[in-house]
């Protein structure tokens, strides 16, 4: 009678789950709304938890280290790690957008003053190798913007098409607003959830073990624990990494004299946050700035990059990041197709530890059921 009961159960249980399927993709379109809908409202709160998460990492470290008489009080304890990991990662912040900025002025300016040279060369180029008549090069030469053009590429615009843009760019300074007051009140919810982890830990837990039977909530304080650890140790190794990375690369520029090594160190270090292939983002851009000003250095460069590049991968990274991302080579490429279609950077960054996640969880259940069949 008992199994008659548990199969009928079952059987509910799937026939309602087939329902709500149904019903989602046949109003996919009023899902995705109330999902945009919820996201809205709770966005300072999902920011707040991200910051938090990250902040947790250096609220960890400094609180190993701070011993004595003077840290006894937890509350006090606790209160100044907060505030110290905030203005460590507010600085960081701070000094990355004051490295980055002159240098992109002045690569911007010097970027300015060798387009008319490029453009010389590149007719020259034309003219001696790709047979361009020397009458045709004078015309191109002599072409000048006089006002009367200038007249007439202002009355190509729409009234309509200027008022778009105008709209466009209110809404674009509006959600720019709006997300600055989100993070601001995510900071201050951060700051509430580090200053009480461990009383909202243990309240999590206990509603866990009352609502969910013993073995399902025994799995759920297992995953919770898993992803904890698993992205936890992938964000801060790969925070670490793309530091050396970007460090190494300064340096080695600044050895062989090559120009902008504080930018390209930093858009290295920035975009080797994406596993595998951001680095290379970065190296593209680092020979697009050399190629402008010497095609030789451009070279260089991309030698130098590609030889510590392979320092890294082969020494660095294995050892910083370590097992938090135990995946084979082939699943790091699919997480990371898979998480930029999905969701842009983010789900390139993100995509990799949720992969290795999944990858523990089914190697741990293919055990299990091996240990059963045994």
């Amino acid at each position: 009678m008992d199994g008659l009961e548990k199969k009928t159960k079952d059987l509910i249980r799937g026939l309602f789950l087939i329902v709500l399927f149904y019903c989602i993709v046949m109003k996919l379109d009023l899902v995705r709304r109330i999902l945009g809908m919820i996201y809205s409202a709770a966005a300072p709160l999902i920011y707040g938890c991200m910051v938090a998460f990250v902040l947790n990492l250096i609220v960890n470290f400094l609180e190993k280290g701070m011993k004595g008489k003077l840290w006894n009080n937890r509350a006090v304890k606790r209160g100044v790690s907060i505030t110290v990991s905030i203005v460590l990662l507010v600085g960081i912040i701070t000094i990355l957008c004051m490295c980055l900025v002159p240098e992109v002025v002045n690569s911007t300016r010097q970027l300015g003053e060798r387009v008319p040279v490029l453009m010389e060369q590149a007719l020259e180029f034309g003219e001696r190798h790709l047979g361009v008549p020397e009458n045709a090069i004078e015309k191109i030469k002599d072409i000048k913007i006089s006002g009367d053009m200038l007249e007439q590429m202002v009355g190509l615009i729409e009234n309509q098409s200027v008022m778009a843009a105008i709209r466009k760019g209110g809404s674009f300074v509006t959600n720019f607003i709006t997300v600055l007051a989100d993070f601001g009140i995510g900071f201050f919810f951060a700051f509430y959830l580090l200053m009480r982890k461990e009383e909202l830990a243990s309240q999590a837990v206990r509603l866990i073990k009352v609502y969910l039977p013993r073995k399902m909530g025994e799995k759920v304080l297992h995953l919770a624990k898993m992803t904890n650890q698993v992205y936890a140790g992938f964000i801060s190794g790969q925070c670490v990494d793309a530091i050396i990375l970007g460090m190494m690369m300064t340096l080695v520029m600044l050895i062989f004299r090559l120009s902008y090594p504080v930018l390209i160190g930093v858009i290295v270090a920035v975009t080797a946050l994406v596993p595998v292939v951001g680095a290379f983002i970065g190296c593209i851009v680092g020979m697009f700035l050399l190629f402008i000003e010497s095609p030789v250095g451009a070279v260089t460069f991309l030698v130098l990059f590609l030889v510590i590049q392979q320092i890294d991968n082969k020494l660095i990274y294995p050892h910083v990041v370590g097992s938090a991302v135990g995946l084979p080579s082939i699943w790091i490429f699919a997480a990371i197709i898979v998480g930029g279609k999905i969701s842009g950077v983010a789900g390139m960054f993100l995509g990799i530890p949720f992969a290795a996640l999944l990858y523990t969880l089914i190697k741990e259940d293919v055990h299990r059921r091996e240990g059963q069949r045994s």
